[in-house]
């Protein structure tokens, strides 16, 4: 069991509310109100401020292993000081805590949580997307341990740049298949934040990477509710919501794709909507609370993954036509134009400016290469229709099941998606003439937003960017769903139509969670989830045993785990062995597939103490060269008890010679 990801989990829960309180409280006044929205807030500000200047450390001070407390202890220092200066700890002491609603937050986070407990790594490792997983491992890594000179000296793949590679790959192994895009560049802001976060924990990436996407989502549950409130949906949909948003279909979507960049803008593009719905409610004269925290969402998004501006743009263009209806638009620009230039000085301030516009520059090409990637979202919308809008896709959750019981369910799922539809739709029409509050309008003007620019990608044939803009949206079609409903149903005497109404949104949210909740357990669901199960079947990813036996004998190990028909498995040793210096016989993996060649950095010029090998591959099984320590299903580790060099260079030859005939060089590599 994983016992130590979850309470690196939770540390890290913890110390992003603590960072994110203080200030949070900055932004709403005095009132019965302040604690409950400053305690919601908190943690997904908290991971705004982290992505903002997280990476800034890295290229400044150095690796997260070397700051990672002492930050930590100044910011949550300093947040807990301004509350108190504020006056807010004392309210916050004196605050009825609403416990039900606490339970309820703790509840979510342990259906988040259990497959960690329950599954273990086998389960966590990674998801349907390996090449993503292992990708984003790896940046994640080298912001913890290596210093930023040493990684941008290394950047280079030729040989006359080797010993600055070989230093990189010293530093960290696995920094090799980071490294040949960190030229382009990537942005690593919310990877640094993972590096940041799992040093906290005392945990390692591999294990932590799981764990601080289900953080995440966690951190986004409060603020999702706080939106709902400031909505008026009645409480029982409003703690509904959140949980859907963490545990519904579509988050376990997100997290099954391995998509990592886009959970981290949910807790973050939440927060923006919030401060966006905050803005838009306060007068003229008190604008500057809400607009420098929608500045600071902003420069968070702009820093984590720069698309996800396209679908808040979107909605600021819609929002734009209300404001334009009303003849506001003076009032509408000035406060815009003046949040992009304060978002935009906040990322100067933070000396990362200059690197996004070359991040940024680098869009249309990241755009135009999506076109080429599986659009998974956009199979589950196309086979499931109505039913992937409600996060009820029967098809793919149970997609072997009895064909006759399942299209019934399919189209019952279709004609209550249908109904919700209408209902909205009607419910826009009684709007119409600006007759919706300003939460209202910002809310619409988002889904909206998304819809059009999902349409507009549908259109112009890049199925992956608009199934990213579906996703992004999402959280804020369910709620038009909620408030329409809301709104309809408060028009309504009492009457069985309006008690009707009520049950059946109850009756659905309830469905989408409970689906959501035992999705991981779930052996029927198709598209990514059966790929992420059949992706593992062939190995065994827990590689305890082996690390408690290098932990108990020190000394110079060599690993001989060759790629054959997968690179994953090999790869991921790599990831975990990260920690204990050795040499790679079967040499160094720096591409995600099995085309291009290994990289030999220099040779162990005396014989090993251990030797990690694949079974399939074990040479010293019957050589009377060493003594069996642990195996795995995959893996044998041995202790070399008759030493000559001269046998394992042999090996290490032989190795790189088949390598050499057998692969083509990497793209990047120069000779």
């Amino acid at each position: 069991m994983l016992i130590p990801p979850v309470l690196a989990l939770l540390v890290g829960l913890i110390v992003v509310w603590a960072i994110g309180l203080g200030p949070a409280t900055l932004f709403f006044p005095r009132g019965q109100a302040r604690p409950a929205l400053a305690v919601a807030v908190a943690p997904a500000f908290g991971l705004a401020l982290l992505d903002i200047i997280g990476f800034s450390l890295v290229l400044f001070w150095g690796p997260a292993r070397v700051w990672a407390w002492p930050v930590a202890a100044v910011l949550i220092i300093a947040s807990l000081a301004l509350a108190w200066r504020q006056g807010f700890l004392r309210q916050l002491i004196g605050w009825r805590w609403p416990l039900k609603w606490l339970a309820w937050y703790a509840l979510i986070v342990g259906v988040l949580v259990s497959p960690l407990l329950v599954k273990g790594i086998q389960y966590t490792a990674f998801r349907s997307n390996a090449s993503d997983a292992f990708f984003y491992m790896s940046l994640a890594e080298t912001a913890r341990t290596v210093d930023w000179e040493v990684v941008e000296q290394g950047l280079e793949l030729s040989k006359a740049n080797l010993a600055n590679v070989a230093r990189l790959a010293e530093a960290s192994p696995t920094s090799l298949l980071a490294a040949r895009v960190l030229a382009r560049p990537a942005s690593i802001n919310h990877l640094t934040v993972l590096a940041w976060l799992a040093e906290l924990g005392g945990t390692p990436i591999y294990q932590f990477y799981y764990a601080f996407h289900l953080l995440l989502l966690a951190a986004a549950v409060p603020v999702v509710m706080a939106i709902a409130r400031l909505l008026r949906v009645r409480r029982p949909w409003l703690a509904l919501a959140g949980a859907t948003v963490a545990l519904g279909f579509w988050a376990r979507q997100v997290l099954e794709m391995d998509a990592s960049y886009e959970l981290s803008t949910v807790p973050v593009l939440a927060l923006a909507v919030f401060a966006w719905m905050m803005l838009e409610r306060a007068e003229l004269g008190r604008r500057a609370g809400p607009l420098i925290l929608l500045a600071i969402s902003l420069a968070a998004l702009t820093t984590i993954y720069f698309p996800v501006m396209v679908v808040f743009v979107g909605g600021l263009l819609v929002l734009g036509g209300f404001h334009l209806f009303q003849r506001r638009y003076k009032a509408y620009f000035i406060t815009y134009f003046a949040t992009a230039a304060t978002s935009i000085l906040i990322v100067f301030i933070v000396g990362q400016l200059a690197y996004h516009y070359r991040s940024l520059a680098a869009g249309p090409d990241v755009l135009e290469a999506q076109r080429k990637i599986n659009p998974a979202t956009i199979q589950v919308i196309l086979t499931d229709g109505l039913g992937a809008l409600l996060s009820l896709p029967a098809r793919t959750l149970f997609a072997p099941a009895a064909p006759r019981l399942f299209l019934l369910m399919t189209l019952l799922l279709q004609a209550v998606g249908l109904a919700l539809v209408a209902l909205a739709v009607y419910w826009l029409w009684q709007g119409r003439g600006g007759q919706l509050n300003s939460d209202r309008r910002v809310l619409l003007s988002i889904a909206t937003g998304g819809a059009v620019v999902f349409a507009l990608f549908m259109i112009d044939g890049n199925a992956k960017a608009a199934g990213k803009a579906f996703t992004y949206t999402y959280p804020y079609f369910l709620l038009v769903f909620l408030v329409a409903a809301y709104d309809v149903g408060s028009r309504l005497v009492q009457s069985p139509r309006k008690t009707m109404l009520m049950q059946f949104v109850s009756l659905w949210l309830v469905a989408a969670v409970l689906i959501g909740a035992l999705l991981p357990y779930n052996s029927f669901a198709g598209g990514v989830f059966r790929r992420g199960r059949t992706a593992k079947t062939a190995h065994d990813f827990d590689l305890s045993p082996i690390l408690r036996a290098l932990d108990d004998q020190p000394g110079i190990l060599m690993i001989h785990v060759p790629r054959d028909q997968d690179w994953v498995f090999p790869y991921y040793v790599m990831q975990v062995l990260r920690g204990h210096p050795a040499q790679y016989q079967s040499g160094l993996i720096i591409d995600n597939s099995v085309e291009y060649q290994n990289l030999w950095t220099h040779r162990l010029e005396v014989a090993p103490d251990y030797l990690l090998t694949a079974a399939a591959h074990d040479y010293m099984a019957g050589s009377g060269r060493g003594e069996l320590l642990q195996e795995t299903q995959d893996l044998r580790l041995y202790r070399v008890t008759h030493p000559d060099p001269a046998f394992f260079l042999a090996q290490t030859a032989a190795l790189e010679q088949a390598d050499l005939r057998e692969r083509k060089p990497f793209p990047n590599w120069q000779p």
